[in-house]
């Protein structure tokens, strides 16, 4: 009787583990619900979004098993947008046109200095949010509002509708 009970004790307590769920940013459950746009832009960045969602985060990989912040902005303008950009965030810095954080649309990569020599990037998805890889949290739509982003913004790059060539500033 005591093994049954022990038994069914672990067998309830296993359930109970597998139906908990991490609490994401307020933003990340309103953009698996918005509605379709117009703009064809932010259909593409929707699907990409339900493609790579709360994929884990993993440094240096490029796959749904695990991607980094830089990883994932080369996968999704490969995938979205048939258009090749450099792997690192470092190299990344540089590419396209630098653009005002007041002139940023959904499609344009906006970057972070996370760190003395960290950078993090993301794909702005409009409504002041941007999707990235959050080493936390995996992939996720975060606000810019957040004050953590906020006082962590370094710049913007429109790259889409832009022609630019590559080249390395360091």
């Amino acid at each position: 009787m005591i093994k049954l009970f022990i038994v069914i004790g672990s067998l309830l307590l296993l359930l109970s583990g597998c139906s908990s769920t991490p609490s994401y940013p307020q933003t990340d459950k309103r953009a698996l619900t918005s509605n379709v746009s117009q703009d064809p832009i932010i259909n593409e960045l929707h699907a990409q979004y339900k493609k790579w969602h709360h994929a884990p985060y993993k440094y240096g990989g490029v796959c749904l098993e695990g991607v980094d912040c830089s990883g994932l902005i080369q996968a999704i303008y490969k995938d979205a947008f048939g258009i090749d950009i450099p792997r690192t965030t470092k190299e990344q810095l540089y590419i396209g046109k630098k653009i005002k954080y007041s002139h940023i649309k959904p499609g344009d990569l906006i970057f972070f200095r996370t760190g003395y020599n960290v950078r993090h990037v993301g794909i702005y998805f409009g409504q002041n949010s941007f999707l990235h890889a959050s080493k936390k949290y995996g992939v996720i739509i975060s606000s810019i509002n957040n004050p953590y982003w906020r006082e962590k913004y370094l710049m913007s790059r429109k790259v889409l509708g832009t022609s630019w060539a590559y080249t390395a500033k360091y």
